[in-house]
């Protein structure tokens, strides 16, 4: 059954959930996990794609941007490329983690070692991670919280 992990931090903007998105995904690239980062669309594929290229200068993690059919990105993930930003809901069989940045609930999730829900405290992030919270609690996921402070 997959993990469920949600990541609080108590930033306020949007850009921080973004941010907190990165410092998952470097986790995950360091533990040799292969990762997809769900987005709502192009523009925050492409300003997640910018902040992981500046995200730290001891650390980079090797990644790619979905391409429209899943046809097409269906390999992308190998020891060379262990994230894809992916913003068309594709399902990715040979990835272990999903890091949800999303307004909505992945349709997928549940094909996943771990999903992980990153949480500020933006208004409508809080309501969708509550709503969130109690859909995977009341279908008997395990649910962990880290609580991050301000990232």
């Amino acid at each position: 059954m997959t993990r469920v992990d949600f990541y609080i931090a108590d930033n306020t903007k949007a850009q921080d959930r973004m941010r907190l998105g990165c410092k998952i995904v470097d986790k995950a690239a360091r533990s040799g996990k292969k990762t997809i980062v769900a987005v709502d669309d192009q523009a925050e594929a492409n300003l997640l794609d910018n902040l992981l290229w500046q995200f730290e200068a001891e650390s980079f993690t090797p990644h790619c941007i979905s391409a429209d059919s899943i046809h097409e990105c269906k390999f992308v993930l190998s020891a060379k490329i262990s994230t894809v930003i992916d913003f068309h809901g594709h399902n990715y069989p040979n990835a272990d983690v999903l890091i949800n940045l999303c307004t909505t609930r992945p349709v997928h999730f549940s094909q996943y070692e771990r999903l992980v829900e990153c949480i500020t405290q933006e208004t409508s992030v809080l309501q969708t991670g509550r709503d969130n919270h109690k859909f995977y609690k009341e279908r008997g996921y395990p649910i962990h919280v880290h609580k991050v402070g301000v990232i």
